[in-house]
């Protein structure tokens, strides 16, 4: 069933975040192009015959409140460009974490929104200084090596785990009632200038029970240290399509995985939500 909503959303295989620069929405121009459409009829898109609008509308439907609209991937909304540091949440999406104590399980914003110069990232943390645990981005147009032991493509999104097993999560908020389908993309980022390779573990729940519902899951990496063949992936998660109420939560979350230590633990994430 997903591969066919996949198929009709347009979906590509790999998130592209990962793997090079920006996720922003998609232009309305490039899927008129990938349509085939002439120039002419770029043009008069741009102009706004009503008869290309007429045709927009009939292929994306109405869109639930913060998704962008267009004629090659239908409704989507990405994680990516939600990312500033001026609000958590921002818009459908929040930055989080999760304590590893069962009785203490609650997802918590976090509340620290800042720019580390010295490494290059913006990122949301618990504390000043820190992303253990933490969600952050490379906002520049070049590659970059924070702390000299991993990797980051320009514009990609990254979260990493605490040295308590602190959950980073990234979370998407229902605005409505409807059916919606997910693609996780995650990769490995360690393992620069002889770091140890990533070594974490990545699930994807709903309505934030930590781990009750789960509805994927992918290890990166394995207890292997410097050198080690294990695979840091991409590796993808596609949520099946799901009817969410509004308000319900869609949690994907990394831990330090195998080797219960949180060091070189900085994962690549790319979360993208479809209302087909």
């Amino acid at each position: 069933m997903l591969v066919g909503l996949v198929a009709a959303c347009g979906i590509d295989a790999v998130g592209q975040a990962i793997l090079g620069p920006d996720r922003d929405e998609p232009d309305v121009r490039d899927a008129a192009n990938a349509d085939d459409r002439s120039a002419a009829d770029v043009e008069e898109l741009d102009a706004g015959e009503d008869a290309d609008i007429d045709a927009l509308e009939l292929d994306c439907g109405v869109c639930p409140l913060g998704f962008t609209c267009s004629l090659d991937a239908g409704c989507t909304d990405f994680a990516r460009p939600h990312f500033i540091l001026t609000a958590n949440p921002s818009a459908q999406w929040s930055w989080g974490t999760r304590s590893r104590d069962a009785a203490a399980d609650v997802f918590a914003p976090m509340p620290v929104g800042v720019t580390d110069p010295a490494n290059g990232i913006d990122q949301w943390s618990t504390a000043d200084g820190s992303i253990t645990p933490g969600v952050f981005v490379n906002p520049s147009s070049s590659v970059i090596h924070p702390y000299g032991t991993f990797t980051m493509q320009p514009r990609q999104m990254a979260f990493h785990p605490g040295p308590n097993d602190e959950r980073a999560i990234v979370r998407w908020t229902a605005p409505a009632a409807r059916t919606y389908v997910a693609r996780v993309v995650v990769v490995g980022l360690s393992g620069y200038n002889g770091a140890q390779i990533t070594t974490t573990n990545v699930t994807v729940t709903r309505n934030g029970d930590g781990g009750t519902s789960v509805l994927g899951k992918t290890n990166v990496g394995h207890d292997g240290g410097a050198g080690s063949d294990a695979s840091v992936g991409p590796f993808t998660i596609d949520v099946p399509s799901s009817y969410f109420s509004a308000g319900d939560t869609l949690d994907v979350a990394v831990d330090y995985g195998q080797n219960a230590n949180f060091g070189y633990d900085s994962t690549g994430v790319d979360v993208t939500v479809f209302a087909p």
